[in-house]
């Protein structure tokens, strides 16, 4: 986590720049950001099924009826493939390991995002160089901007985190004004 600490620290600097979303915005993504991500694990192991399912398809009918140039497609296709549902697949389980700690508003869930989004950007390139589809990798370029900037719109809600079992047992301390009263 060590390397994902120092892209945040450096990132962090350009973040601070862009124009900021509402404060009242930013505290409710904050708040809720954990089933927001608990929807998108869902979705991506839908994806996941999706992409095997229509992989093992593809190969079927390429391979069957393409002879030896259908067998070298499917084979250059088999390894795009993979790395694409390697990607989704490790993307997932960093998503899925976040949810708990993006709850408890630690410090881990939000480093974890991060990661993950870490992940996407290595696999965009990754595709770029097997696919040269410069279209592709500006779409993903622009994906990995646009969630990075809502990322780092609530990272300070996740700094040192809160101890939601610890909040929970604390006695209530009266406000000011409730003690002038009495």
């Amino acid at each position: 986590m060590e390397f994902v600490n120092k892209v945040e620290n450096r990132v962090a600097d350009w973040y601070n720049k862009v124009p900021h979303l509402p404060v009242g915005f930013r505290e409710w993504l904050g708040v809720n950001v954990w089933w927001i991500m608990l929807i998108v694990v869902v979705l991506s192991v839908i994806g996941v099924l999706n992409i095997f399912m229509f992989g093992a398809l593809a190969a079927v009918f390429v391979g069957g009826f393409g002879g030896p140039v259908g067998a070298a497609i499917v084979g250059v296709a088999l390894l795009i493939g993979l790395l694409v549902l390697a990607a989704t697949l490790l993307e997932t389980i960093i998503t899925a390991i976040a949810i708990k700690p993006l709850k408890d508003k630690q410090k881990k869930g939000w480093s974890l995002l991060l990661l993950a989004l870490l992940v996407a950007a290595g696999f965009s390139v990754l595709t770029f160089l097997f696919s040269f589809e410069l279209s592709s990798l500006v779409m993903s370029a622009l994906w990995i901007a646009v969630s990075g900037y809502f990322l780092f719109e609530i990272r300070d809600q996740f700094n040192g985190g809160v101890d939601v079992k610890a909040a929970k047992v604390m006695p209530r301390v009266a406000p000011v004004s409730e003690n002038k009263k009495k």
